[in-house]
């Protein structure tokens, strides 16, 4: 995503919409542009670095990524999305490569959702080993409003069938549907304590060992980053992608 350093991430750094914090060898990723952790051109950035240095570290054994501010991520910054359909391309695959690093992140992810989660916001959070969910969530992925094609490929692992409904409608998704994927469903007042909780437990165990273990599903992370590619490919073919106006919904 850029070719700015990328080392000082891994030690504790503070960006413009990011910081990491280091505990040996448990990485903490917080998400940090108020009001609702939008996601524009310098979000996309950092996490890609974020992501592409963890995929060189050695010594993480446990990455938590959470988010302070009034929710977890409310997706796409519609102000910092490209208004001409000749800048979208280049755009998409942009935040995609961003989606795909932390897609195919080699240490294990716990991720913390609270409030809510919306369209590249939960995406991201899908990228998930173990997805702790505040139970009154507001979840959904309304990409079909812009004209976006997403959302399907990492819906399908966590919600299975209901992931069709979800995108199809761009409705809210009960977070009990995230149970039969494996999500931890608790109160809004402990998601940041249960999910720090199960990272640190994880960090306890030696990162060649831990690392080794989250290998043994790499296959089935990178067939959803091939599908979420393709899912990018298919919006820019058909070039409808909108965030200006709402595209008709009946």
């Amino acid at each position: 995503m850029s070719d700015s350093p990328i080392a000082p991430w891994l030690d504790g750094h503070h960006g413009s919409r990011l910081r990491t914090e280091r505990s040996s060898r448990l990485l903490t990723i917080t998400l940090d542009s108020p009001p609702v952790n939008a996601f524009d051109s310098i979000a996309y950035q950092e996490l890609g670095e974020v992501f592409s240095a963890i995929s060189s570290a050695s010594d993480l054994s446990s990455v938590l990524l959470r988010a302070d501010n009034r929710c977890f991520s409310a997706g796409q910054d519609r102000l910092d999305a490209p208004t001409s359909l000749t800048d979208s391309p280049s755009y998409l695959r942009r935040v995609a490569q961003t989606i795909v690093e932390a897609t195919l992140c080699p240490v294990p992810l716990v991720v913390a959702v609270r409030s809510a989660a919306i369209g590249a916001g939960l995406i991201l959070a899908l990228c998930a080993d173990i997805l702790v969910v505040d139970s009154d969530a507001t979840l959904s992925v309304p990409g079909r409003k812009y004209g976006v094609i997403s959302g399907y490929a990492h819906l399908l692992p966590w919600i299975g069938s209901n992931a069709r409904t979800a995108v199809l409608t761009g409705q809210p998704i009960e977070t009990q549907a995230f149970l039969s994927g494996g999500a931890l469903v608790v109160s809004s007042e402990i998601v940041d304590l249960e999910a720090k909780r199960v990272a640190e437990s994880i960090a306890e165990v030696d990162p060649q060992f831990i690392c080794a273990l989250k290998s043994g599903w790499n296959d089935a992370r990178k067939e959803i980053a091939r599908s979420y590619l393709r899912e990018i490919e298919q919006t820019i073919e058909l070039g409808s992608m909108d965030f200006k106006l709402n595209l008709p919904v009946d």
